[in-house]
């Protein structure tokens, strides 16, 4: 940015010439074109994973998210696997995901600290509320780890006018996801349309 005369909101940066800038950031449907998002995001990463070069700077947001949840996880994992089999070469890479489960699979996880610097948004959580921070902090442990796996969908919703019956109704689903157990059945006496 610097190089085109654009302000660096950093104190200090070594980051060396940079002979292109690919982006993976947003993308909407075309029915001109006849493409899904999805398709339009992967034919985004087809090209920066075919012209990019070790002196490029690749800007990739969420790519994955388009499809089944399995799915994401593995495009994203691969691409990001692919990137760092270059080594030396691999271009200078930001990469942002809530595919948490991205780092921790085998194929990712020995090169955090190696390749790979692990940030997550830090936030401050009193009882029932949520503070951003919009500051991003790096992941030191485990436990760390575990509390960055949030993406605070609930506190969204619930901060979008979502209704109790229905923020309710997810948190239990997603504590039936997340301890593996099955999810029950929604009763009569539990309907949404209250």
């Amino acid at each position: 940015m610097t190089f085109i005369g654009h302000f660096v909101p950093a104190e200090r940066a070594l980051i060396g010439p940079i002979d292109r800038i690919f982006c993976r950031v947003r993308s909407y449907e075309s029915v001109t074109m006849g493409q899904s998002t999805f398709q339009i995001d992967c034919s985004q990463m087809s090209t920066i994973l075919h012209c990019a070069t070790p002196r490029s700077l690749l800007l990739i947001d969420e790519f994955g998210k388009g499809t089944n949840v399995s799915d994401g996880i593995a495009l994203f994992t691969s691409a990001c696997s692919t990137l760092l089999e270059l080594g030396d070469r691999c271009p200078k890479t930001v990469a942002v995901t809530h595919f948490s489960e991205a780092l921790e699979s085998n194929a990712l996880a020995p090169h955090i600290g190696n390749g790979i610097l692990h940030l997550h948004m830090a936030s401050l959580q009193e009882s029932d509320r949520l503070v951003p921070l919009f500051e991003l902090r790096k992941v030191e442990n485990k436990d760390q780890f575990k509390s960055s796996k949030s993406n605070y969908g609930l506190w969204c919703a619930k901060q979008a006018g979502l209704s109790k019956v229905v923020l309710d109704r997810a948190r239990e689903i997603f504590d039936s996801i997340d301890k593996g157990t099955s999810i029950s059945a929604l009763s009569q006496d539990n309907s949404i349309s209250k």
